[in-house]
């Protein structure tokens, strides 16, 4: 392969760069801050020495857009031909037509581009081109790009602009260590493609290449089913995450593939913007905290990383996160009781002036965390009445205001044990519009209340009169016999234990007997 040069100017400091070689990051570019590498156009075909054909020729080249396109002029033989807008904002296609008096002869041609801030770039010169009657080899492909539809099915979709019924090959690769084979024909007039034949728990590398009646194009870029871009001499890291932590505050977390990077670039824009470095980790690590300039609140930025070895690199998916326009502040977890065999019992202290529930998330022996339960903002404990003894809960709790969330407490543990139950306290007891009103307090919700009586000068032992519920704290006896009395005692029950007997109540019945 040629080395191609190419030359771009900004405002009194005309820069050298090689165009074509890896994207590294060089001594001028300053973390966050525009640089002079921000724009960059470079010729792919025609190179210098090609033929060319006199009855129509389009130039492939790609761009480092930078601010936006503004045009692209074409030069032949050093004078200015045409210049090219975009079109709907893609990059413009550049084709030209020549006279058949240049057939035989040689030319030479260049591009240089300019951007909506007034900065401009431009290609190298491609020279000693002969032009003759012969059209060339199709095109390579372009926006080749890829999209997951479901686990099991990937689209293909492209442009070309190549003549003479082009028709598409879409080779495949299954995992890192494979190789690639052909697998999808796409015909003539098709830019689109799915591919069925997908499992989820491959990823998948994708090229494609365009063949007619002249010939065969070389290959596109490599894509591949995570989402990410890049050749296969640097894995490209992937499943990038981005989590707002605050108003301008971001942290990333990714995974990362490759055994041969220096280091990471983290790179992050918005809807108006190019990429831009932000920050640089080791290699290795996979995450990254971005607090640097131009973090607003409620704001969409995108963010990608990209692994830099000694000779290339790849860059990750791009992930999506919305800034908040406010946060919420992190409740105080102040405890964690087992009340039961049965419960355990939350408290924790609200720090935030806005109204926003409670959510509480918890864990089981050391599994995934589930939100168990929304309470309400003016409430500052919960009794969770699904514990089985012997087991680790573990908990966290957030707040929430249907707008955003705030970032978990630290977690508090336990491991659950049988607790036995305690008597109930203060049982009291009455009689009134016919019926034995008892009452009596107890801390916490059992599976059941077993409620006895004896009848005095009667039965010789208690006799159960009713199972009330766990939750319940008064009870009305209207069994009971006209100016009789009776002693009332009451227990509580769970799965694996039952209390004590309550003190005693004797309580007569003072209707008259008729």
């Amino acid at each position: 392969m040629k080395k191609i040069i190419s030359i771009c100017f900004i405002s009194f400091f005309p820069l050298l760069f090689l165009a074509g070689c890896s994207d590294f990051l060089s001594s001028n570019d300053s973390i966050g801050n525009s640089n002079s590498s921000d724009i960059k156009i470079t010729i792919s075909k025609p190179l210098t020495n090609d033929s060319v054909t006199y009855k129509g020729e389009q130039i492939a080249y790609t761009l480092n857009i930078g601010t936006g396109i503004n045009f692209i002029e074409l030069y032949i033989n050093d004078k200015f031909v045409e210049h090219f807008a975009p079109e709907n904002s893609n990059q413009p296609v550049v084709r030209f037509y020549l006279d058949s008096a240049y057939n035989g002869s040689r030319i030479s041609l260049y591009l240089k581009y300019y951007d909506k801030n007034g900065k401009s770039c431009q290609s190298e010169v491609m020279s000693n081109l002969l032009v003759t009657n012969i059209p060339p080899q199709p095109y390579i492909p372009y926006n080749f790009s890829i999209t997951r539809i479901s686990d099991n099915t990937i689209n293909l979709s492209w442009k070309d602009s190549s003549t003479g019924s082009p028709y598409y090959e879409i080779w495949r690769k299954a995992d890192y260590d494979t190789s690639f084979t052909k697998h999808l024909v796409s015909q003539a007039n098709t830019f689109n493609v799915n591919d069925y034949d997908v499992d989820a728990s491959h990823i998948y590398y994708y090229k494609i290449r365009t063949i007619n009646t002249r010939g065969v194009s070389a290959f596109s870029y490599i894509l591949n089913s995570m989402g990410s871009t890049g050749n296969l001499s640097i894995l490209p890291p992937s499943e990038l995450k981005a989590f707002a932590a605050g108003t301008r505050v971001v942290k990333l977390y990714w995974k990362d593939n490759s055994n041969n990077e220096n280091y990471f670039r983290i790179e992050r824009r918005d809807e108006n913007t190019q990429f831009k470095t932000v920050g640089i980790v080791d290699r290795n690590v996979m995450t990254y905290t971005d607090s640097i300039n131009g973090l607003v609140p409620n704001h969409d930025f995108y963010y990608r990383v990209k692994g830099i070895s000694s000779t290339d690199s790849a860059w990750s998916n791009e992930a999506l996160v919305h800034t908040p326009e406010y946060i919420l502040s992190i409740p105080t977890f102040i405890s964690l009781t087992n009340a039961s065999s049965r419960s355990i019992v939350l408290k924790w202290k609200d720090n935030d002036q806005r109204w926003a529930n409670f959510e509480i998330a918890r864990q089981i022996d050391n599994g995934t965390y589930q939100i168990i339960a929304n309470v309400e903002g003016n409430i500052y404990s919960y009794e969770d009445n699904s514990i089985v003894p012997n087991h680790k809960y573990a908990y966290k709790i957030r707040q929430n205001d249907d707008n955003y969330t705030s970032e978990y407490t630290s977690e508090l543990s336990l491991v659950s044990a049988v607790i036995p139950l305690t008597a109930p306290q203060g049982f009291t007891g009455w009689y009134g519009s016919g019926a034995m009103n008892l009452s009596w307090t107890y801390s916490i919700n059992p599976s059941k209340f077993i409620l006895e009586r004896k009848q005095i000068g009667v039965d010789n032992s208690f006799v159960q009169v009713a199972e009330i519920a766990g939750s319940e704290r008064t009870y009305l006896d209207y069994g009971t016999l006209c100016q009789q009395s009776y002693i009332y005692r009451i227990k509580a029950v769970d799965d694996y234990s039952v209390s004590p007997y309550s003190s005693e109540k004797t309580i007569k019945n003072w209707d008259s007997c008729k």
